[in-house]
């Protein structure tokens, strides 16, 4: 870039600059022009140097109040402005300023602190490839089309506070020393935080978040923290992450968060808490866990389809029965047995239909329904005092006439039928049978009987399973 070009077509906006923002302003608003910054070094030694010709400039820079800030605070910007490969020795500062065109600020180094307050951005912003000696804060800021962050390297903290961003956002490459945080922010696009490497914690709070959110190959070497944040509609990628501290997600149990949730490839090296409802099956297939990993608080809702009926529901992703699978195998690793029994019945329904037989599919369904999947205590014990007194109404209702009101003979009848292990049951049953039956017992009714028993034994297995899960026998 030829500097004679840079001065020529700047050194009027130098003036207007460092006039003030009312003498920038209404120059703007009657001529309004693109403002080319690129390559201009903000230092008083440079713009003495490089716009001595400009009397007024002269006067001006010895009049400023600060020479480590260079501030644009109030500013209006009606088209193009490009900052691109500027250099400012102390810190940057945009508050409460309007651009009405595309900003770009890509390639710039700020010895000092990066403020963005309260600004609006009618376009795109580009702070691509910047270098920021300080901190770097962006607070109450309306970004109403991209965000494009990527490549920057960030000496100091990061933060966003209560910014909206229209559409998407790119942090791509960037690398952060001490840390990243967001508070309160809106993302209504897709957000690239792809191959990040953040050596601080990182951070986000409150914040809501409408589409896709990418952080595949990033490095974390410190705390990871999402709270009360929102994700309702958003597919959110992990994969081949590496969390060298802890990892927690804790989200309110009041809204079901994530469309898509994938940590596939990724790597925990210490602590992972996961407390959330959410409407799809996380995918941690091909992770490592170093420590313990923490899903008490883990809530996840197997999506379905239905096909023909309710009783043919499928699960809408077969892939969420490996998901399960995984899921199960981090619960029983870490000792969590109900979280454990609880991933498994999730994993045998989104099988059901899909992976398995339709004969295969109806046992289960009927396992499901009978104990869910060894979970119940209450569903066997109900289901099979049901039906002991179905088979005594029956046993009734088959006998003589003169004997169908004797209820109790036929309740004594169906409860020895199952319990033969009893020493009384086989003398009770008889004598109950004689009462019923006096002229000795229909071979059709011992075929009912047989139906019955087995019936009965499998409840009676499914009891027993309940409390061996519920007590771990």
């Amino acid at each position: 870039m030829d500097i004679k070009v840079v001065k020529a077509k700047s050194a009027h906006l130098i003036r207007l600059w460092l006039e003030g923002k009312d003498a920038w302003n209404d120059y703007m608003e009657k001529t309004p022009e693109e403002v080319d910054f690129r390559g201009i070094d903000f230092s008083d030694e440079m713009l003495t140097k490089n716009y001595s010709e400009d009397a007024r400039v002269e006067v001006l820079l010895s009049e400023r109040t600060s020479i480590t800030e260079v501030s644009f605070k109030g500013y209006i910007f009606p088209k193009k402005t490009s900052f691109h490969r500027a250099k400012f020795p102390g810190s940057l500062s945009i508050d409460k300023a309007t651009f009405k065109d595309d900003c770009e600020l890509g390639e710039i180094e700020v010895s000092g602190s990066l403020v963005i307050g309260s600004t609006t951005f009618e376009e795109s912003l580009r702070l691509d490839f910047a270098r920021i000696g300080g901190g770097a804060l962006i607070k109450g800021s309306l970004f109403t089309k991209a965000l494009n962050c990527s490549g920057g390297r960030f000496s100091d903290y990061f933060e966003m506070r209560h910014c909206s961003v229209g559409r998407i956002s790119s942090f791509q490459n960037s690398q952060f020393s001490a840390g990243f945080e967001m508070t309160a922010c809106t993302f209504h696009g897709a957000v690239n935080f792809r191959a990040m490497n953040v050596k601080g914690n990182f951070s986000a709070y409150h914040s809501l978040f409408k589409a896709a959110l990418h952080y595949n190959r990033s490095r974390f070497h410190k705390d990871v923290l999402f709270l009360n944040c929102d994700f309702e509609k958003a597919c959110v990628f992990f994969e081949k992450c590496y969390f060298e501290s802890t990892f927690e997600l804790k989200l309110g149990e009041e809204k079901r968060n994530f469309k898509e949730l994938t940590f596939n490839g990724a790597h925990f090296k210490l602590d992972v808490n996961i407390s959330a409802l959410l409407a799809c099956v996380p995918d941690f297939r091909k992770t490592k866990t170093d420590h313990h990993f923490d899903v008490s608080g883990l809530k996840v809702q197997l999506n379905r389809k239905k096909n023909k009926g309710v009783i043919l529901e499928s699960a809408s992703d077969p892939e969420d029965a490996e998901r399960f699978c995984r899921l199960k195998e981090i619960a029983d690793s870490n000792k969590n047995h109900d979280k454990a029994l609880a991933f498994f019945a999730e994993e045998m329904r989104a099988r059901r239909w899909n992976s398995i037989s339709s004969f295969e599919s109806i046992l289960d369904g009927i396992y499901s329904f009978s104990s869910n999947y060894g979970q119940s205590v209450k569903r066997p014990i109900v289901l099979l005092m049901f039906t002991i007194f179905l088979f005594a109404q029956f046993t009734c209702s088959y006998g003589e006439r003169e004997a169908r009101g004797k209820f109790e003979s036929a309740l004594v009848v169906s409860i020895a039928t199952i319990t033969p292990f009893m020493a009384i049951s086989r003398e009770a049953r008889k004598s109950s049978l004689d009462k019923i039956f006096n002229n000795g017992v229909p071979e059709r009714y011992y075929l009912y009987s047989y139906l019955y028993s087995f019936s009965a034994f499998i409840l009676i297995f499914l009891v027993g399973l309940g409390l061996r899960n519920r007590f771990r026998i």
